[in-house]
């Protein structure tokens, strides 16, 4: 599973508000869903902090 994918997966079930997060991280998490765009370093590291997750957990769940 991709990052994104997972990300997108752990957004939707935490109940999280994509557009909130978008307007509090400045990242629109449509071209990922829409575009298949993948996260830059930076983006993904502050979408970790936002959710409040760490690298190594999303890539314990990817791998």
């Amino acid at each position: 599973m991709k990052v994104e994918r997972y990300l997108l997966e752990y957004i939707r079930e935490h109940r999280i508000s994509a557009r909130r997060m978008e307007q509090d991280t400045g990242i629109n998490l449509q071209h990922f869903v829409e575009e298949g765009k993948e996260l830059r370093a930076d983006e993904f590291i502050e979408l970790c902090l936002y959710l409040g997750i760490t690298p190594d957990e999303v890539s314990d769940q990817i791998l």
